[in-house]
């Protein structure tokens, strides 16, 4: 009995002694955690939205404690969100547009900030936000552009003047046939990628109209239960006749590759690929996207001068495939508010366009270098942009597979 009194008082004393600890600690481990979880987000941009927020603190230098979701992008967003989850952070392809017109007007009008919180970015970026009534159900938070990349050093030496239209471009790159093999080149294994060239030359060739037309051709395809590559295949001749959306962009790319221009592995060709060939070979001309110039090493990319996609469509009638990350409240309170607001701010959009390469959506912060604030800029001076074309069109890998599988085929033959 006395045994047992004794401990009794031991763990009574050991309990007392964790109690302690915890309040010493200011009841860290049982303060409320923010839940942030990304979709469709790279893991490099994942990294850099973790350091923001693990580092801020409160008025009263405490900082706030977070705790991350990495969802799976080749899975439904609808499938994917739980109620615990503070906010989400995307992209905004096709998949997420659907999950918020999903849910009612009157659900949506109470679900997000208000859109004075839109007030300080550029009119084209508003327009790319998702709003009902004054709510804000997509917050954009930066932004992706697909670009044109020039080797500097060999363009000087081709005596060109200048590179305003896609004449000057493919001039440039046949001057270069003579010193390489690749005058133009991507990587033309991703899908996505050679998806968003196609959908810029579409835009930059035959305009706004033919780009959506595209877009609805392939979203009324994929409505369609086990569509196979030779549907897409028949779908890109029917987009191919002359005044078809693709009868320009395609031709384009199929007369660089017929006639030398294009590099002839284009297809085969990954983003790693490309970092070797831009180190160690001579690419006079590189598409690419702004994210993607990032990854490249910084010896090889500084000898490039970025231009968008040129286009004789005036610039109020542009619409440039710029991908976009976004911010989805989920729940409506203050620490979720915090959260927006702090991504949203001066300091926040400077810190994440500096560790992202990413341009901001403010207006009149810092970006992280010229090639950031030209994006901001030339978003700025046209219309709402474009997701991109594997974006704003499929919510299926398989099926954007099949299509990405059919352009390369066309491109070749």
């Amino acid at each position: 009995m006395k045994q047992n009194k004794i401990l009794s008082i031991i763990i009574s004393a050991f309990a007392a002694f964790l109690i302690l600890i915890l309040l010493a600690a200011n009841l860290t481990v049982l303060k409320p955690k923010t839940h942030v979880a990304f979709y469709d987000v790279g893991s490099n941009d994942i990294s850099s939205v973790k350091n923001y927020l693990e580092n801020l603190t409160d008025s009263k230098g405490k900082k706030t404690l977070y705790k991350f979701y990495q969802l799976n992008s080749d899975q439904p967003l609808a499938q994917q969100i739980k109620g615990k989850y503070n906010i989400l952070i995307c992209s905004k392809n096709l998949n997420v547009q659907e999950y918020i017109s999903s849910k009612s007007a009157k659900k949506r009008a109470k679900s997000g900030p208000d859109v004075s919180i839109l007030s300080d970015m550029t009119i084209s970026v508003k327009q790319s936000a998702i709003t009902t009534k004054n709510a804000v159900n997509f917050i954009p938070l930066l932004l992706d552009n697909n670009e044109i990349d020039i080797d500097r050093s060999i363009f000087k030496q081709s005596k060109i003047p200048a590179i305003n239209s896609w004449n000057d471009v493919e001039n440039f790159a046949s001057y270069c046939k003579k010193i390489t093999s690749t005058p133009i080149i991507f990587a033309g294994a991703s899908d996505d990628t050679i998806l968003g060239i196609l959908g810029s030359l579409t835009e930059a060739l035959s305009g706004q109209e033919s780009y959506l037309k595209l877009v609805d051709s392939i979203k009324n395809l994929c409505s369609n239960k086990d569509v196979t590559q030779t549907a897409f295949e028949n779908l890109i001749q029917e987009c191919s006749v002359v005044d078809g959306p693709l009868f320009y962009s395609l031709n384009k790319l199929k007369n660089w590759y017929k006639n030398g221009l294009l590099a002839q592995n284009f297809h085969a060709i990954t983003l790693k690929d490309l970092q070797f060939y831009m180190e160690n070979t001579t690419c006079p001309v590189t598409l690419m996207t702004l994210s993607q110039h990032r990854s490249i090493p910084y010896k090889a990319i500084t000898k490039y001068s970025s231009i968008y996609y040129p286009s004789e469509i005036s610039s109020v009638q542009r619409y440039f495939s710029a991908s976009q990350y976004g911010i989805i409240q989920l729940k409506n309170n203050k620490r979720s508010s915090r959260t927006i607001n702090n991504l949203i701010s001066n300091k926040g959009q400077e810190t994440l366009s500096s560790s992202t390469g990413l341009a901001p959506v403010l207006a009149n912060c810092s970006a992280a270098d010229k090639q950031a604030d030209d994006v901001r800029y030339w978003i700025a001076g046209t219309n709402q942009p474009n997701m991109g074309l594997a974006e704003d069109s499929f919510t299926d890998n398989t099926y954007k597979h099949y299509f990405a599988e059919a352009i390369r085929t066309a491109i070749r033959h």
